[in-house]
């Protein structure tokens, strides 16, 4: 089976990939420095010995040899041979390099014109650096080349014994590198972890734990912030789902009692023709009171869904007052209430005609349902702020000041503020859904405190997001 790397783990390689390349050039550049320098005094030693050993030189008797002389300027150190006439004429030191290798050498430097170095061995197999030079300075007439060369094995082994602990010390490096990364991952990752185990454990019924580690003000402060951010939305949109759902199930349960005892009356005994289609009547009522609060849920869970999209039509403020005031007329005489219109505005505005209708019939019947008998309910509009303002004002009792900021919840009644005795008058639902279409609109719908009565004010924008 395929395992792969935690993150601590993959820090940990990161990091040592990040420095190996550094170690490599670290210990090229040491193998590099340590061989010029060393090589660089190998053969400055190489020119002082042939300048010593040439000084030496004695050809009193008729032919070159290494004289007893030449030692008192200092010791000899190297090995040297003095090549004349294409042989080797004189030898110094134990282990002078093979006439092969030294011939070769004095060729190249008599061809060339100028001293040269070169890498051999000896008879040993060990590595040697060579140096030849002319006799007298390079001069053309002179009778010899004079070949120095000295053992560098000693040299060769002191700088494979410093790249070998270079590359240990590397390896620890490495190594140290790892263990370090991967403890400061764990340390960073520890409210990662803490975020992890804590989502693994949590459950609905205990949304308000938070994640309580001590962070910096960084990314990973950031990380629990939002972490205890997305908690506390999901306890409220949870506490709110719950809420939603008891009053959904209690405002149903309410019109399914009512059809129940209506068929089970209807079915107890046989009743007259009169009878049943009163029956039908009411349980007609009850349907479409379901029907009523079917299709708010469902704007409402469309609102919440983000999908609830109004059209961009112009629609005429001016028309829609009117239609509004003559459509509530007749319901508004009942109770005798009367209903007036007022545009002080022949504008338009983007919108969609049958939602804003809708805003526009939840407000009014709620007037009309609060207003006093013989008192006026008044539709006004105005142009305000870059927009048209709607205005729906009544006489009634108004909105207690504890119960504004709950007055566009969903379920949320304020009947005992504006019913007499506390009787409902709906679900709770419309304010809700006006609310929700004014957003979609990009407009708002707020309570205005007005000295007599409630007063709502619908605003909607001369231009929407995105025209």
């Amino acid at each position: 089976m395929r395992t792969s790397l935690s993150t601590r783990g993959r820090l940990s390689v990161l990091a040592m990939a990040a420095v190996a390349p550094a170690l490599i050039i670290a210990n090229v550049a040491l193998l590099l420095s340590t061989s010029a320098a060393a090589s660089s005094e190998v053969e400055h030693d190489l020119v002082a010995q042939a300048t010593l050993l040439e000084a030496g030189i004695d050809d009193s008797n008729g032919h070159l040899s290494f004289g007893a002389t030449g030692t008192g300027a200092g010791p000899v150190t190297a090995n040297a041979v003095i090549i004349s006439a294409g042989r080797v004429v004189a030898s110094a030191g134990t282990d002078p390099i093979p006439q092969a290798a030294a011939l070769a050498i004095a060729a190249r430097s008599a061809a060339a014109g100028v001293p040269v170095f070169a890498d051999t061995t000896d008879s040993a197999g060990t590595p040697e650096r060579v140096y030849a030079n002319a006799l007298g300075a390079g001069d053309p007439a002179a009778p010899g080349t004079i070949v120095v060369s000295r053992s560098v094995g000693a040299l060769v082994d002191s700088q494979r014994q410093t790249l070998l602990i270079a590359l240990m010390l590397s390896l620890l490096t490495l190594g140290l590198t790892g263990l370090i990364a991967r403890w400061l991952a764990g340390r960073v990752l520890r409210p990662v972890r803490t975020i992890a185990g804590l989502a693994r454990t949590i459950s609905e019924r205990d949304l308000h734990r938070r994640v309580n580690v001590a962070v910096p003000p960084d990314e990973l402060g950031d990380l629990v912030g939002t972490f205890n951010g997305m908690l506390s939305r999901l306890e409220t949109g949870f506490d709110t789902l719950q809420r939603f759902t008891a009053d959904a199930s209690h405002e149903l349960r309410a019109p399914l009692a009512i059809m129940k005892a209506e068929l089970e009356l209807s079915l107890s005994r046989i009743r007259a023709v009169p009878e049943y289609r009163q029956s039908q009547r009411r349980l007609l009522t009850e349907v479409e009171h379901l029907t009523q609060i079917a299709e708010r849920l469902l704007l409402l869970a469309r609102a919440d869904a983000g999908t609830l999209v109004a059209a961009r039509a112009a629609v005429d403020v001016n028309d829609l007052l009117t239609e509004a005031a003559e459509r509530w007329r007749t319901a508004g005489g009942r109770k005798h209430v009367t209903v007036t219109s007022d545009a002080a505005t022949a504008a338009s505005v983007p919108g969609d005609a049958a939602l804003l209708r809708q805003v526009i019939d939840n407000l009014v019947d709620n007037a009309i349902r609060y207003a006093p008998p013989g008192s006026t309910v008044a539709l006004q509009a105005s142009e305000a702020d870059d927009g048209i303002a709607i205005e729906v004002a009544d006489s009634g009792p108004g909105i207690a000041p504890e119960m504004r900021p709950m007055l566009f919840d969903r379920f949320f009644r304020a009947s005992a503020a504006r019913t007499p005795g506390g009787q409902s008058g709906g679900a709770g639902l419309g304010l809700a859904v006006a609310s929700s279409i004014a957003g979609a609109h990009d407009g708002a719908l707020a309570y205005v405190d007005a000295p007599a009565g409630a007063l709502f004010r619908l605003w909607l924008p001369f231009r929407r997001s995105g025209t």
